[in-house]
């Protein structure tokens, strides 16, 4: 388990050296649509 997390740590320090870093990279993942309303979208989660 040691050496897995070990390996991880290494591979984000070499991916954060080619120029994308991690927040970057996470921020590419939750983009949403651009007509998307999150005002509508949190009023409707919590509608009863």
């Amino acid at each position: 388990m040691e050496l897995s997390l070990i390996q991880y740590a290494t591979n984000l320090k070499r991916a954060d050296s080619e120029g994308k870093s991690l927040s970057s990279r996470l921020r590419g993942i939750a983009t949403a649509p651009k007509d998307f309303d999150y005002k509508k979208e949190l009023a409707n989660r919590y509608e009863v």
